[in-house]
């Protein structure tokens, strides 16, 4: 992979002789630096002003952006595995990314309709949920009882916990 100043990153095949396709990042600006994870299509990108985004190589979507940072970004570096990023400004950080699958929707869609008091029906629309209080149990105590949760779990565990007791990250191994 490789990122140019114009918005696109390309996907070079190095053992083909094809011309590579790239994929636009809308919105970024110019990219002053990138970073591509080796086991999961994830490239970290980073403006030449203060905007750090995660995106999917695949589809060119923005997968989540970082808090807008005071100074401008010098560098960053993506792990092998897509979960954390480090970022060079001023300071160094070390951010623990969201790792969620296809397999984990229909958790965060419940996750959702349980938050919103709402059920989704298809083909585009949404109907009031009779007890969401039963929903956000039930979802809570699915949550609390996986003995080693995915990462969907940890979050929907984190979300629901009380405030006070709560870890600084749902996805950090430090912060517990």
């Amino acid at each position: 992979m490789s990122a140019s100043r114009n918005e696109l990153i390309w996907a070079w095949d190095l053992a083909g002789s094809e011309k590579p396709l790239p994929v636009p990042l809308n919105g970024t600006g110019l990219i002053g630096s990138a970073s591509f994870s080796r086991e999961r299509a994830l490239v970290a990108t980073t403006d030449y002003a203060t905007t750090v985004r995660v995106w999917d190589t695949a589809t060119g979507l923005a997968l989540s952006a970082l808090p807008r940072q005071v100074s401008a970004m010098l560098n960053l570096r993506l792990s092998d595995d897509g979960t954390r990023l480090l970022t060079v400004s001023a300071d160094v950080s070390v951010w623990d990314l969201p790792t969620v699958t296809k397999d984990d929707a229909p958790v965060l869609l419940r996750w959702g309709e349980a938050v919103a008091g709402l059920h989704v029906v298809e083909p585009a629309g949404v109907r009031p949920i009779d007890n969401p209080d039963a929903l956000i149990k039930a979802i809570r105590n699915e949550a609390n009882s996986a003995s080693e949760p995915r990462a969907v779990w940890r979050m929907v565990r984190w979300f629901f916990a009380d405030p006070a007791k709560r870890n600084i990250s749902p996805l950090s191994e430090v912060a517990r």
